[in-house]
């Protein structure tokens, strides 16, 4: 069977740093390989070319704007908020690489697209070139149901959301038959994840925090949606209730996105940082930067909770199961696709509401009954559940089930 994956047309897949949908495209993709599968994966890169890596066969295209684009896609943009990320090139670059693949290798089985902003290639493939290929579209978070984004979801044999949230929210924005969209959850490769026995690690080290010392972590992009601020909030209400115990806070993660930050990103970034000084908490909070995805594995050792205070309707939660791979409790608002994650474990993560005092009662709650979490399943959890092997095989079936019914 041969697949095309199709990764975001933003930055590189795999990613240098962050990019979750990036990683996740090219972890299934080596994943499927193993599985006995041809995997074709199209990425964005600095310039074309072909080259083998992890038995995947990659092909890449640069991410170039020409005026006409500017033209095309500023008049798009009246209609749909994504459309400065849709270029007439990207299109063309992408429809011609599965004609090449095509016409080289052979027959495309399955067109396997994770976002909106590559989603046209596919169906302009399917109905010019290969009638009977599969299109599958995987929904990594939930899009505006304007009229460009119904038109061209409509033309996708299948859909497949990561949480149960997504599928309900894209059948009510799309009218999209429930027989049409099935939940495939996020998966991580857990082999990559680490569970101490120790709380020694080279941070807490180097801010000469001892065994007794608490650490919080935060991870994720530094935005208004990711809730820090009310992070912040929470933290000041734990220091000040659990004044006898020493509890730092670790932050790790780029300003704005992971390709890029805006004046309204930056500007964030300093209201927090005025925050974290006007309430004088500027020696217990330690703000560490972007870390690439293997200095992250020393900050999730460091840590002994990991907070996801998102206050938007999160589609899934990547940051939660790394965290708990890595066999670390973590408590975070009962947004989106979140509760599927956590409730499951009976620990009681989930604050009880969106409100950085309920934020601070779940996390001190959970200092407080640190010994009575068995930290090792939360490993086994991620393994049975959202393991990159698991999900796979999973992806395997449906492949085969649907291509054969096509």
């Amino acid at each position: 069977m041969r697949i095309v994956e199709v990764s975001t047309n933003l930055i590189p897949s795999p990613p240098l740093k962050g990019g979750a949908i990036e990683r996740f495209v090219f972890n299934i993709s080596k994943s499927l390989v193993a599985l006995g599968l041809e995997v074709h994966l199209i990425s964005v890169n600095k310039k074309r070319g072909i080259n083998k890596i992890d038995g995947i066969i990659r092909h890449t295209y640069p991410r170039e704007i020409s005026i006409f684009d500017e033209i095309i896609d500023k008049s798009m943009y009246k209609f749909n908020p994504h459309a400065k990320k849709l270029n007439t090139k990207t299109t063309l670059y992408i429809y011609n690489i599965m004609s090449f693949i095509k016409e080289t290798y052979g027959s495309i089985d399955v067109i396997h697209n994770h976002s909106l902003t590559t989603a046209v290639s596919p169906i302009l493939f399917q109905k010019t070139r290969s009638k009977n290929t599969l299109l599958i579209m995987h929904h990594h978070n939930v899009s505006q149901p304007n009229m460009i984004n119904k038109v061209i979801l409509k033309q996708y044999d299948l859909h497949l959301a990561v949480s149960k949230y997504v599928k309900n929210e894209i059948m009510k924005r799309f009218k999209i038959p429930a027989e049409k969209v099935l939940v495939v959850y996020n998966a991580i490769n857990v082999n990559k994840y680490k569970c101490s026995d120790t709380k020694q690690s080279k941070l807490r080290d180097l801010f000469g925090i001892d065994g007794d010392g608490v650490v919080l972590l935060y991870v994720g992009r530094i935005t208004p949606e990711k809730g820090l601020h009310h992070l912040i909030e929470a933290f000041k209400i734990v220091r000040r209730k659990l004044s006898s115990t020493k509890v730092k806070l670790f932050i790790v993660g780029p300003v704005g996105q992971f390709h890029s930050s805006s004046m309204r990103d930056v500007a964030y970034f300093q209201f927090i940082e005025k925050l974290v000084y006007s309430y004088g908490l500027y020696n217990d909070i330690k703000y560490l930067g972007h870390y690439d995805e293997n200095s992250i594995l020393d900050a999730y050792t460091a840590a002994d909770v990991v907070i996801v205070p998102s206050i938007c309707q999160e589609a899934f939660g990547l940051v939660i199961i790394e965290a708990l791979a890595s066999c670390k409790p973590v408590v975070a608002y009962p947004v989106g696709g979140v509760p599927e994650i956590l409730e499951p474990l009976n620990y009681g993560f989930l604050a009880k509401s969106v409100s950085p005092i309920e934020l601070a009662e779940a996390i001190i709650k959970i200092i407080s009954n640190y010994d009575n979490v068995n930290l090792g399943y939360l490993r086994e959890y991620v393994e049975k559940r959202f393991s990159i092997e698991s999900v796979a095989k999973r992806l395997k079936t449906i492949f085969e089930m649907y291509v054969k019914n096509k």
